[in-house]
């Protein structure tokens, strides 16, 4: 915990915390207010870091809708204190632990990235078999190993025996081809018209400015699925 609370630990936590951003939580903290909050509270917290007495806030739960208007799911935005008690954790585990993951494993981890996890896919697609019920044979073999000997839990419903260029994964879809090319799949291009409409939309009598600053960030991961 010493090197948690190590002053430039968590400076850098603070400057990935205010960089990304994010709602407020159960307490109504802005991100703004986190540095002069730090200002008062630093010290305190600190102790109570490192006396292992420190209890984290409970976590604000939000229903948000899923893509494609298929329900909603849950989601937990913790108390901006807490997002940097946790990357500071983060920043001092992170080399402890991921030298020792798994090469296949994407999320969530320095230099590694959605569109790596994408190109990966490609190489090994969809598993390919000559007829459907060879597909729901393997596919089922496929499960219980990944359950028994992996204990991994499988999606059921992301999870299907179909043609590649009928699937998509993380926004991407295949192409018919031997060697299957990579597009954006229909569904995050609508994804992403209804969400530029929406941004237009809450922008008409407003400056043109606060418009583009919205637009900005969408239109710049929309260039990195290509």
């Amino acid at each position: 915990m010493e090197a948690v609370v190590e002053r430039e630990n968590m400076r850098q936590a603070l400057k990935r915390v205010v960089t990304n951003k994010g709602a407020p939580g159960v307490d109504g903290m802005r991100v703004e207010e986190l540095i002069p909050y730090l200002q008062e509270k630093r010290e305190s917290i600190k102790e109570l870091l490192l006396h292992g007495d420190y209890i984290p806030s409970p976590v604000l739960s939000v229903e948000i809708p899923k893509a494609g208007g298929k329900g909603t799911r849950m989601l937990g935005i913790p108390t901006v204190t807490d997002r940097l008690i946790q990357q500071a954790i983060l920043q001092v585990l992170t080399p402890i632990f991921d030298p020792t993951f798994s090469e296949s494993s994407y999320g969530f981890r320095p230099g590694r990235s959605a569109h790596q996890a994408v190109l990966k896919a490609r190489f090994y697609a969809n598993i390919y078999v000559s007829t459907e019920t060879a597909a729901e044979r393997v596919m089922k073999s496929i499960t219980r190993f990944l359950g028994k000997r992996l204990k991994l839990k499988v999606n059921t419903s992301k999870s299907a025996t179909d043609r590649p260029w009928k699937r998509k994964f993380l926004g991407y879809s295949m192409t018919w081809h031997k060697i299957p090319r990579l597009k954006v799949a229909p569904e995050a291009i609508a994804h992403f018209r209804s969400k530029v409409k929406d941004i237009c939309r809450r922008g008409r009598g407003c400056s043109l400015d606060k418009t583009i600053n919205e637009l900005t960030p969408l239109l710049r991961g929309w260039v990195n699925y290509f």
